[in-house]
C-alpha cells in the first residue's frame, strides 16, 4: 500500500541573477520547500514540492520567487 510522507526543509543559498533572471535584491538568499512524497511500492516514489525563495527582507528590494516541483524516483 502507498506510504506518504510530508518534509519542510529551510536553507541558504546564493543567487545571482543571469541575463535574463530575476533581480531578488541581493546574492544571500534563503529557501524554504515543502514536499509531499508517496512510495507506491518498493521501487517507485512520486514527490510534489513547492519552494520559495527570497532574501527575508535584508534589503529593501525582497519580490521573492516561488516553484513547483515534481520528482519521480525508481529504484533499480
Amino acid at each position: 500500500s502507498p506510504r506518504w510522507g510530508i518534509t519542510a526543509l529551510i536553507g541558504v543559498a546564493a543567487y545571482e541573477p543571469g541575463p535574463r533572471g530575476i533581480e531578488l535584491g541581493g546574492v544571500a538568499q534563503f529557501r524554504s520547500s515543502f514536499a509531499l512524497s508517496v512510495r507506491m511500492n518498493e521501487r517507485l516514489r512520486l514527490s510534489l514540492v513547492l519552494s520559495h525563495l527570497s532574501n527575508a527582507g535584508l534589503r529593501k528590494k525582497n519580490p521573492g520567487t516561488e516553484a513547483l516541483s515534481f520528482g519521480l524516483r525508481w529504484d533499480r
